[in-house]
């Protein structure tokens, strides 16, 4: 193969139940290229930009980003996580328990010192499942923050999201 390189990359990656107070996720990575005499394009670190309007994947990629998508070959340090309350706070608040929505929140960062990149976001949102035929799906709608210096023109960011439970891993996707 033409292709020669070593990329060193370590991560943590932990899903607790915390009782009634709910469910947390958290994902912590770092990594660097320690040699790169031949890569190809696909072979690079990419730090994915937001997705406009979708609420994607919260231990995985950023809701407050910029808008370039960028590589890095140096260390990066990120860091994500998510708390689903599950009922913990919306129950105690009058008539929300009737409507079964339950709320979220969670923050990530990034810190890519080959970039001059400092990127830290929070979020917070509600969510409810609901039943088509035989299947949940769960709708989310979410309002991030950011404080950055990768290419964010708003700190400030609604997110809307639609997600299928899978049955046979008995798991949503985040």
């Amino acid at each position: 193969s033409p292709l020669n390189f070593n990329y060193l990359e370590f991560y943590i990656h932990q899903k607790m139940k915390l009782g009634v107070g709910g469910t947390s996720e958290f994902r912590f990575s770092s990594g660097k290229f320690l040699s790169r005499d031949s890569t190809t394009l696909v072979d690079y670190k990419y730090h994915r930009a937001r997705d406009p309007l979708l609420f994607t994947d919260p231990l995985s990629t950023y809701q407050v980003s910029g808008r370039n998508t960028f590589n890095t070959f140096d260390w990066f340090y990120e860091g994500h996580y998510i708390h689903h309350f599950n009922g913990a706070l919306a129950n105690k608040i009058p008539f929300i328990k009737k409507t079964q929505i339950r709320l979220v929140a969670g923050g990530s960062f990034l810190l890519a010192p080959e970039k001059n990149i400092r990127h830290i976001e929070v979020f917070g949102g509600a969510e409810r499942v609901f039943k088509i035929a035989r299947e949940r799906f769960r709708i989310g709608i979410y309002q991030a923050f950011a404080q950055s210096n990768w290419n964010t023109e708003l700190p400030i960011s609604f997110k809307v999201s639609f997600e299928y439970f899978n049955r046979q891993n008995q798991s949503w996707g985040f």
